[in-house]
């Protein structure tokens, strides 16, 4: 079953998990599923203070909360005497003690609850996949569906990463994403560089190199020049109505590393008065650091920044 959310778009993952769930022995029937990222429980706990669990003594704060659950989950169960298919089960007494102490609250407290998880839902931190189709339709439109956009027309770029075998290293990795665009050449030609920053120091129970399967999807019929960066030749496919490269790569802890591919884009995209592209957020990434270079048809260079927290559409428009 935790293999089954590999799909980049939500609604394809959450029906591979429940197919696998019914698969493995699950009997009940869902309307929908729901995915929510780990970073959502801090927020949480940030409302309600400290979770005192009585079954293992121990104290949950939103500053440590994932740290401390992964420990008891890889290390403190075998401390405590626990049964290895029994590990996880702390997992369910913190959610159960943290939703009491949430539906405790007051009015005002009610309503900056309501604030933060709709603040999740358009960071992607928390998504939906409903099986009523008029009911879905509602909450794509809110952008709450994590789906993969498949009819934008202008440019675009969704960047997929899928930790194999690392541990938890995704809690040190940080990303820096530069992409620069040539407008003026017979062909649209694009640069794209991912500038990873792994910032864990020993390698623990907790902490490793970090090793990804990597997925950059394009608009359909992009065609990648070069590559560099990678660990492994790369492999291109089509999917969800998008052009993927696809390669394996690996950061070193304590260390950096540039991704770097260089492709053509199709010659649909129009950019007679002004450029547009969506870039979309992965579901469970933070904040990505976001700079655009274009250099326009009237030879002058565009720069745009942008923190990417959630999908988002820039537009830059031509001067005269």
């Amino acid at each position: 079953m935790r293999d089954g959310n590999w799909s980049p778009d939500f609604s394809i993952s959450a029906e591979q998990v429940e197919y696998f769930y019914h698969l493995q022995g699950g009997h009940e029937e869902f309307n929908g599923i729901v995915g929510v990222n780990a970073t959502v429980l801090p927020e949480l706990l940030k409302l309600t203070g400290p979770i005192y669990l009585e079954e293992i003594d121990k104290t949950f704060k939103p500053e440590d909360v994932l740290y401390e659950l992964e420990y008891e989950v890889e290390k403190g169960y075998l401390e405590r005497g626990i049964d290895f298919g029994e590990r996880k089960t702390v997992l369910k007494i913190l959610v159960k003690e943290t939703l009491k102490e949430l539906l405790e609250k007051t009015f005002l407290e009610q309503k900056e609850l309501k604030n933060i998880v709709f603040e999740e839902f358009d960071k992607k931190n928390i998504v939906l996949f409903l099986k009523n189709r008029e009911n879905q339709k509602i909450i794509s439109k809110l952008g709450w569906s994590g789906e993969v956009d498949k009819f934008y027309e202008n440019d675009y770029l969704m960047i997929v990463e899928a930790n194999l075998a690392s541990k938890k290293s995704n809690a040190f990795i940080k990303r820096e994403v530069e992409y620069y665009v040539d407008l003026t050449k017979n062909e649209l030609e694009g640069t794209l560089k991912i500038r990873y920053i792994h910032e864990g120091k020993e390698k623990d129970w907790f902490n490793d190199d970090y090793r990804a399967h990597l997925r950059i999807y394009l608009p359909y019929e992009s065609w990648i020049l070069e590559a560099k960066g990678q660990k492994n030749e790369t492999s291109f496919s089509k999917e969800l109505g998008k052009t993927v490269f696809n390669c394996w790569i690996e950061i070193p802890s304590g260390q950096e590393k540039v991704i770097e591919i260089k492709y053509l884009l199709p010659e649909r995209i129009k950019h007679e008065k002004e450029y547009k592209i969506l870039i979309q957020k992965q579901i469970g990434v933070e904040s990505i650091p976001f700079n655009i270079t274009l250099k326009g048809m009237n030879q002058k260079t565009y720069i745009k920044n942008k923190i990417i927290e959630k999908d988002w559409e820039g537009i830059i428009s031509f001067e005269k």
